[in-house]
C-alpha cells in the first residue's frame, strides 16, 4: 500500500502516506460555481501538484465512456525525481476520481 486519502468531495481530501503519516492535503481550487480544479500541498502550504479538470487545463472537451472524468494531473519540479510521490499523487487522483463515482452511484441508489 502507498497511502490512502479521506475527506469529501467538496470541502477537500487528506492524503496519509503508507505508515499513516499525513503527507498531502488536497485542497479545493474554486471556480464561479464549482470545483476547478484541486491542489496537492504539504501540511506547511507547499504546493506539491494539481489535479484539474482536463477540458479546463487543455481547452478541448473529449468524450469519454465510462462514468470517470478527464483528469489532468501536473506535478511541480521540486518532486519530478521522487518516484513514491509522484506515485502516491497520482494514485490519489485516480482514487478521488473513483470515489466521485462512488458518491454519484450511492446517491442515485445504485449503479
Amino acid at each position: 500500500m502507498l497511502g490512502y486519502l479521506q475527506g469529501k468531495l467538496l470541502a477537500g481530501f487528506t492524503i496519509y502516506d503508507d505508515k499513516d503519516q499525513l503527507f498531502a492535503n488536497g485542497k479545493v481550487k474554486w471556480g464561479k460555481l464549482l470545483p476547478k480544479a484541486y491542489a496537492f500541498c504539504t501540511g506547511k502550504g507547499k504546493e506539491l501538484g494539481n489535479v484539474t479538470y482536463e477540458a479546463l487545463k487543455t481547452g478541448k472537451s473529449k468524450a469519454s465512456f465510462g462514468q470517470g472524468t478527464n483528469w489532468y494531473v501536473s506535478m511541480k519540479d521540486s518532486v519530478a525525481d521522487d518516484r513514491d510521490t509522484k506515485l502516491l499523487l497520482l494514485s490519489s487522483a485516480i482514487a478521488f476520481d473513483m470515489w466521485q463515482i462512488a458518491e454519484r452511484q450511492s446517491s442515485r441508489g445504485g449503479p
